[in-house]
């Protein structure tokens, strides 16, 4: 089952009562329910003009038997509730209700109380109620997803961090060049190791030599930069010789080098050249996606491309047009021959005088039937017939008594649905006892189609219909005035 809802769906419905609905075709220049597909679900609304009772609800449509279930009503002229819809002519179509529409409050802002679907479509949806990442991260080995704050041991914790493995982690610089036993550098993690200041290390007395350090009684203390460090020379004093096991060549006129020996000293040499740039390294992996930006304005319409090439297939075929215009009656045929007549039969028996009827005319009270009948001049004759010498002056049009429901509205639309034309009493009309004559008039089951309200059952029997010709004179105002609006808008006023 699946929610369908189409443009321009709409039929006519005589069901009665709360239950289902039997639809009865698609009114003119609309779609049928057809189109909602079999066992899926719709919006739908009723409106009963005759009662202006209404609904409003989600139905399911079923191809067998035409029927939309009235499966839950949104809203209605009963309160809510299902409507006990009277007999008559109603009108069934798709509609969008507002109880399940989404609306922009006017500041770009949509509201719902849930999605569908895994949101990857979405787009600015904020994300102030998040309480954890679906899928959780790992910084510095510790999984993170959002749920709760880290804390690092030996950074805004107590505890070391575990530092052995590559230099990165070392935790004990060794140097060479001396004898004996070699004091080792340990990092003190005791404290924050981001904002430190100072590097200590032990197994040294007396006086320490400053490698760009300065360094006073028998620990360095690094107030400067060490991470900015660029040599190990400016020695500011003679370096104690006791302190290094009084290694060969020391003295005062004698410098320690690097790989251990000691040489005289002398001034510093010319700058070497600059070496050859190495090589480019790696490229680093590319980074994460950046959100989408917002759309940018449409670009102007570019040129019309050429026509393609004429499709082989077939189109479907279009929606049947309206009827056309009757054609001009055909001429009489030649009469058959007279059929030879039956022999007569014998008269039956004087029947007994019947007793003398009541007085004839009317009271006031009177339910009375009469073949034909004259007002002002002597009836016909015709069976069914009123003729009169003045007005027939019926029912009531004053606004005092009225309640207007609304505007006849696409007047001209229900108007082009109809056609005039000529017309003679057939077979059955003639078995009711109707002459075959030449009449003009409209289908009555189109004038019900747009407006039921012009039809009544016909009065020679029920089971047939007739119009109120008056009562379309409405329908045609309305259309005169649509057409002068068109014809306005056409002289461009």
């Amino acid at each position: 089952m699946t929610l369908v809802v189409k443009d321009r769906v709409k039929e006519t419905t005589s069901t009665t009562g709360t239950g289902a609905l039997s639809l009865s075709g698609a009114a003119a220049g609309f779609q049928s329910f057809a189109v909602i597909g079999n066992g899926n679900t719709t919006y739908y609304a009723i409106t009963e003009p005759s009662t202006s009772a209404w609904e409003v609800g989600l139905g399911t449509y079923t191809l067998s038997g035409t029927t939309l279930a009235r499966t839950t009503v949104l809203a209605s002229s009963n309160g809510g509730s299902a409507v006990n819809f009277a007999a008559g002519v109603k009108d069934v179509f798709v509609t969008y209700p507002a109880e399940r529409a989404v609306i922009d409050d006017g500041g770009g802002n949509l509201t719902a109380t849930s999605f569908t679907g895994d949101g990857s479509a979405l787009s600015n949806v904020a994300a102030s109620t998040a309480t954890t990442l679906q899928t959780g991260r790992r910084i510095g080995g510790v999984t993170f997803n959002g749920s709760a704050n880290i804390n690092l041991p030996g950074v805004n914790a107590a505890g070391n961090q575990s530092t052995t493995g590559n230099a990165a982690t070392a935790t004990n610089v060794a140097y060479s060049g001396l004898t004996g036993a070699v004091p080792t550098w340990n990092q003190n993690t005791t404290g924050n190791a981001a904002t430190a200041t100072n590097v200590a290390y032990s197994g040294l007395t007396g006086t320490v030599p400053t490698w760009n350090q300065n360094t006073t009684g028998s620990s360095a203390s690094t107030t400067g930069n060490a991470a900015t460090a660029t040599s190990a020379a400016a020695l500011s004093a003679n370096l104690p010789v006791s302190r290094l096991n009084n290694g060969t060549n020391a003295s005062a006129s004698t410098f320690w080098r690097g790989d251990g020996a000691w040489i005289a000293g002398g001034l510093d040499g010319a700058d070497g050249a600059t070496g050859a740039t190495g090589s480019t390294g790696a490229t680093g992996p590319t980074g994460a996606t950046g959100p989408q930006g917002n759309t940018g304005p449409q670009g102007a319409t570019g040129p019309q491309g050429a026509t393609g090439a004429a499709s082989t297939v077939a189109g479907p075929q279009g929606a049947t047009g309206p009827q056309g215009n009757t054609g001009a009656q055909g001429n009489t045929g030649p009469q058959g021959n007279t059929g030879s007549q039956g022999a007569t039969g014998p008269q039956g028996s004087t029947g007994a005088t019947g007793a003398t009827g009541a007085t004839g005319g009317f009271t006031t009270n009177s339910n009375a039937q009469v073949n034909s009948l004259g007002v002002g001049v002597a009836a016909s004759g015709t069976a069914g017939e009123i003729r009169a010498t003045n007005n027939v002056t019926a029912y009531y049009s004053d606004d005092r008594l009225k309640t207007k429901l609304g505007d006849i509205d696409n007047a001209l639309d229900k108007i082009d649905t109809l056609a005039g034309f000529y017309y003679e009493a057939n077979q059955t009309a003639q078995d009711l006892g109707y002459k075959v004559i030449r009449e003009v008039g409209v289908s009555a089951q189109s004038v019900q189609a747009i407006m039921p309200e012009v039809v009544a059952p016909a009065p020679i029997d029920e089971r047939y219909l007739t119009v109120r010709y008056e009562r379309l004179v409405p329908l045609l105002i309305q259309g005169i005035k649509e057409l002068r609006v068109e014809i306005k808008a056409l002289k461009g006023q």
